[in-house]
């Protein structure tokens, strides 16, 4: 776990007792509520503001040379779906059209509105 820590002699030692995370991200947060009961997750409510919706995809087996694969046919899926075009975020499937790493799509507002399909790997 990334709070632990080693000390010189190789000894781990416990670095935080308590990890606090605070996000506006929507996409963390759900992976969260859905990867690990681990974490206790506090949502600020806002019943007057929009919110997108967020689907969170657990799929066993998907390693860096299958995504390619995967997000095709996750993108596929959610088209047929939906009826409108899904851009894909991540940083292994750069040969497929519509598609940014996670390091050029940060701070960006091209996809507001945009329905998105992005990986964690």
């Amino acid at each position: 776990m990334w709070w632990r820590g080693q000390r010189r002699d190789g000894t781990p030692f416990l670095a935080a007792s308590r990890v606090v995370v605070l996000t506006t991200e929507a996409l963390p947060t759900a992976v969260m509520r859905a990867s690990d009961k681990f974490f206790r997750v506090y949502s600020l409510e806002t019943p007057n503001l929009p919110r997108d919706e967020i689907r969170v995809m657990l799929r066993k087996g998907v390693t860096a040379n299958g995504m390619v694969d995967t997000c095709t046919a996750v993108r596929d899926e959610l088209e047929a779906e939906l009826e409108r075009p899904v851009l894909i975020v991540s940083n292994k499937v750069k040969a497929l059209v519509g598609t940014q790493s996670h390091v050029s799509a940060r701070g960006s507002n091209q996809y507001l509105g945009s329905v998105m399909l992005q990986t964690m790997a």
